[in-house]
């Protein structure tokens, strides 16, 4: 028996359910080609409501840019799935490593939200002034868990690196010690460290304290143990091992990642709870560089 297409199905549908074939609506028969015959940049099965009429990409950008942005987590209709199918396509043709192949989805997760991070610092923010000399890694190796920034709808103040309970600490910088105490709030285990330069750091959830109050250390010097783990003295509000790692330039949280070296990799989103939405300003941005790159249908 012939396998009938997508189009033959739908009509001979139609013709059961209704009858007389002339009340099949030619547009809705239309939008259903485009559904299933365009041509995608990732994979033809995932993205469902972008044609490969430019035109249309671009002013469905356009229109999710003159509302409120589009919001991670936000169970929205057809036309929110469409805005977010958009963006996850100019992201994706912008820089190719920022989703995954099956990316280009409707769904604003914590990969797309990570994907407009990044677009956000490549493109948007202007870059703090770094330290001519940058801070080693506080626990070696390792990378970022949680980055700096908006997150479940706060400032998160710090980074959270990947780390073991009772991982060694080390002082980034020589520095003196300005509070070093476990106590029974959110931080738990603190260590706070006076730098040069106007730099302070800040250390969370550590389980063992090496070092006290007025205290000069060396860069590198071991200052105490990572904890956050069940059971860890200090532990603070965690959820898990980690350090949570703060820097303060002349008194206000920077971004640690700006000042740290190659040691510390960048934030993946993996197994995260990152929380970024995509502001107005963001998608206008996003907008003006497609249209300055050029978009061709084939690659809808």
């Amino acid at each position: 028996m012939k396998k009938l297409t997508i189009e033959e199905e739908i009509t001979r549908f139609h013709e059961i359910t209704f009858v007389n074939k002339s009340t099949l609506n030619e547009n809705l028969l239309d939008k259903v080609r485009n559904l299933f015959n365009k041509n995608k940049v990732d994979d033809p099965k995932k993205a469902d409501f972008v044609t490969d009429d430019v035109d249309d990409f671009f002013k469905t950008i356009e229109d999710a840019s003159n509302t409120d942005g589009l919001k991670q987590g936000e169970k929205g209709g057809t036309n929110y799935q469409k805005e977010v199918e958009a963006m996850q396509i100019g992201l994706k043709l912008l820089d190719p490593s920022v989703l995954p192949k099956h990316g280009i989805d409707g769904l604003f997760g914590s990969e797309t939200a990570a994907a407009v991070k990044s677009f956000v610092e490549k493109n948007m923010e202007e870059k703090k002034p770094i330290n001519e000399v940058q801070l080693s890694s506080p626990i070696g190796d390792t990378s970022v868990n949680s980055p700096y920034g908006p997150r479940w709808g706060r400032q998160h103040h710090g980074v959270d690196l990947k780390a073991n309970s009772g991982t060694p600490i080390k002082s980034p910088l020589d520095g003196e010690v300005i509070d070093a105490e476990i106590r029974a709030n959110a931080c738990g285990g603190t260590i706070y460290i006076q730098h040069a330069d106007g730099l302070k750091s800040r250390y969370c959830h550590c389980k063992q304290i090496n070092v006290r109050k007025g205290q000069l250390v060396k860069k590198g010097e071991i200052i105490g143990l990572t904890g956050g783990g069940q059971g860890d003295p200090g532990k603070g509000r965690s959820d898990g091992p980690h350090l949570h790692f703060e820097l303060y330039k002349n008194g206000t949280t920077v971004d640690p990642m700006q000042y740290l070296g190659s040691e510390v990799g960048e934030f993946t989103g993996t197994g995260s709870k990152l929380n970024y939405d995509a502001s107005p300003e963001m998608l206008k941005k996003l907008l003006e560089l497609l249209k300055t790159r050029g978009v061709k249908s084939e690659e809808l």
